[in-house]
């Protein structure tokens, strides 16, 4: 590698990263390692690197969460740095945990009077009935003032936030309090108070909502609304495993060759084995399912292949 004494416009990369590192690695871990490498001592936020490479605030700290594991990167007290070598840096992003959100006042506690004088004494507060009004397509009633209030003065939301929170329940077909309530708690419980959390929550909502579409499509179950176990399904595989769109369906393949339909629970333990032993790449998986199929062949009777694991056998009715 020649020397490099200030960075050009390139950066440079170890051999030993790009022959042992990167070819076992997830192709988006390797875009984000490289454009934080790029970043040459810059500090940003995981948030400003998904936004840059139109990728998953979750994705990013995944993949930085994976370098380290590696040995490809160090974390110390929240700066992430290449090893010991003298190259770029990120900071976490400071987002409130949700213990940190404190919900001390109640909606009931609030009275049309105390409404009324903090309306009148507060513009941007009267613009936020107004809006809410327009939004929700009615006039508001006393009861109604009063929860976007205690959505402002008690759960902390900004005037901007609440009405953040009336455009989402209302592009959800459910323009009610009601369930504005329920969001609005949900929110704070996952730290979400400001309006540029907020809006990069829902940002990478819409994405993960479109990678469900693309999958469900192709599952043959796109024209109907999710279960709620389905959904549950979902979150865990996109969420907790980390798992590309193209992960789920070849899960999906899997379970189709050998079961001959579709089936959560079975596609679930497909995606829980590989997520177990640290796969997230096609390739991958498809080399540990010809070892799993291998192995299975050699433990059971031939022709039977795999086909007798419990899971098998309770999808059967065996």
């Amino acid at each position: 590698m020649p020397f490099i004494n200030k960075i050009a416009d390139f950066v440079p990369v170890s051999r030993a990263f790009i022959l042992n590192k990167m070819p076992e690695a997830n192709a988006a871990y390797v875009k984000v390692y490289l454009y934080i490498l790029a970043l040459e001592g810059t500090h940003t936020e995981y948030s400003d690197i998904a936004s840059a490479l139109s990728m998953l605030e979750s994705d990013v700290v995944n993949a930085v969460k994976y370098w380290c594991d590696k040995g490809v990167l160090s974390d110390n007290d929240g700066n992430i740095s290449f090893g010991s070598e003298k190259t770029a840096t990120t900071s976490k992003p400071a987002q409130p945990k949700p213990d940190e959100v404190k919900i001390t006042v109640n909606k009931s506690d609030y009275t049309t009077s105390d409404v009324s004088d903090a309306v009148i004494a507060i513009p941007a507060l009267r613009d936020m009935m107004a809006v809410s009004e327009e939004l929700l397509q009615k006039p508001l009633n006393p009861s109604e003032m009063e929860t976007l209030y205690w959505f402002y003065d008690g759960l902390g939301l900004s005037p901007e936030a609440v009405l953040m929170l009336i455009e989402y329940c209302v592009s959800k077909g459910k323009p009610r309090l009601s369930y504005a309530e329920k969001v609005a708690l949900s929110w704070c419980e996952r730290g979400l108070v400001t309006p540029e959390d907020i809006s990069r929550y829902l940002r990478d909502s819409e994405r993960e909502n479109e990678d469900i579409k693309y999958i469900t499509e192709r599952m043959g179950i796109g024209g109907r609304p999710l279960a709620s176990g389905e959904e549950e399904y979902f979150a865990k595989w996109m969420g907790e495993f980390n798992m590309s769109r193209e992960m789920v369906l070849l899960a999906h393949e899997y379970c189709l060759m050998q079961t001959g339909k579709l089936s959560f629970p079975y596609i679930d333990k497909i995606l829980e084995r590989w997520n177990n032993d640290g796969i997230h790449t096609t390739s991958a998986a498809r080399e540990e399912h010809t070892n799993h199929k291998s192995n299975t062949k050699k433990a059971t009777p031939k022709g039977n292949e795999y086909e007798y694991t419990d899971l098998e056998q309770m999808l059967r009715g065996k």
